[in-house]
């Protein structure tokens, strides 16, 4: 699954150039969504990747 947000200016408001900052990635399920998914997948959450990009 791919997703792209769109938070260029609100990081600019946030964070100078060069700060370091971190993100906290909360995933959020509907419940209606969750009915028919393990346990385990809705439990044990791990990602392989997750690149962040900003642009000027």
């Amino acid at each position: 699954m791919s997703v792209r947000v769109v938070v260029t200016e609100k990081l600019q408001q946030l964070v100078e150039p060069g700060q370091v900052f971190t993100v906290r990635i909360v995933p959020y399920l509907r419940p209606e969504d969750a009915d028919h998914l393990p346990d385990e997948l809705l439990q044990d959450w791990a990602f392989d990747r997750i690149d962040l990009l900003t642009f000027r």
